[in-house]
């Protein structure tokens, strides 16, 4: 079972349901001469030409889907809905996202719960339980971030991705995600559920 590997935390709140953390992350491009191109690529939020790529790791950690690369003008409910994600996602499970990731609608239609911080209301402060939401939300999505971390470490995204090298974007983020699960645990306590699930297994 999945959730046997999982952290305790994750094992705690969730209990036996099937748990994904899903991102987007922006990785910048070099301008286009095309005005086309660039108003494809251009990314509000980061003010700079760039990619985006949906990632998917289970809630043991590990890296499970990374998608093509979309233009930056793209929302992140559009590259959700594009990727085909949602379509991996069985009925039942829990999806733990960014509050900026509107998708309760598409995972919604799917059977899948969406779990994501409260966002704020006419500039109204938060009452406690949704700083407390907010809290256990951001401690256990802290590890996506994590993983981007470590798919960030190689160093062909040191520089903004050249025009001449777009179209090796996608399987050179795919192969650098994969890559990640070579890693250890990204929570050392992960290790330990791991042997243990496989000393069952045998």
């Amino acid at each position: 079972m999945l959730s046997a590997t999982c952290p305790e935390p994750v094992r705690i709140k969730f209990k036996n349901d099937v748990v994904y953390m899903m991102d987007v992350m922006e990785l910048e491009i070099e301008k286009p001469s095309s005005l086309e191109c660039q108003w494809a690529t251009f990314s509000v939020y980061k003010q700079r030409n760039a990619m985006k790529f949906l990632s998917m790791i289970s809630g043991c950690g590990a890296h499970i889907f990374s998608s093509d690369g979309f233009g930056g003008k793209l929302d992140d409910e559009d590259v959700t809905r594009e990727s085909g994600v949602v379509d991996l996602i069985a009925p039942g499970s829990v999806v733990t996202a960014d509050k900026g990731m509107l998708v309760y609608f598409l995972l919604g239609n799917r059977g899948v719960t969406l779990w994501a911080p409260p966002k704020k209301k006419n500039n109204v402060p938060f009452a406690a339980e949704d700083n407390i939401s907010t809290w256990e939300v951001a401690n256990l999505r802290v590890h996506v971030e994590r993983l981007f971390a470590r798919t960030k470490v190689f160093r062909c995204w040191d520089k903004p991705i050249p025009l001449s090298q777009v179209d090796l974007a996608t399987p050179l983020w795919c192969v650098c995600s994969m890559l990640t699960n070579m890693y250890p645990p990204l929570q050392s306590e992960g290790l330990e559920h791991a042997k243990k699930w496989k000393g069952r297994q045998d």
